[in-house]
């Protein structure tokens, strides 16, 4: 009888007794980010590590990669669809001329940022290419 007694005890909801405060529970905590955003200062030093920026190359750059980013808030904000594709696009070649321009000849032939494509071959064709052959005039 005395182990049932207990065990009923056991399957009562966890409430305060008569009298006793409770305590109140601790905020949810926010789930934890897996991955860190990369900020200008990452990108500076990484830029930094593989090409041996010097301090006033490292200068301009951060200062390049602070206006794409402004320009980039821009992009999103003023504009939609193609027109917004298009000014990514050109904010794109922008900066990489901007960041191929403080370079020096060595420094430039280890530069290749993500997303510049080698010059095509004359006898490749391109997507665009392909698209304009199989949409109807």
């Amino acid at each position: 009888m005395l182990l049932l007694a207990c065990g009923s005890l056991m399957l009562l909801p966890n409430t305060p007794a008569v009298g006793q405060a409770s305590e109140p529970a601790p905020p949810p905590r926010p789930a934890p980010h897996r991955y860190r955003r990369i900020t200008i200062d990452d990108q500076v030093k990484g830029l930094t590590k593989s090409l041996d920026l010097t301090e006033t190359q490292q200068t301009a750059l951060k200062r390049i990669l602070e206006q794409r980013q402004l320009e980039t808030l821009r992009i999103r904000r003023d504009s939609s669809g193609n027109d917004q594709i298009s000014r990514f696009r050109m904010l794109h070649v922008q900066t990489v001329a901007h960041i191929r321009a403080l370079l020096n000849a060595e420094q430039k032939k280890k530069y290749n940022p993500l997303g510049q494509r080698p010059p095509q071959q004359t006898d490749q064709r391109s997507v665009e290419d392909w698209m304009k052959a199989t949409t109807p005039h």
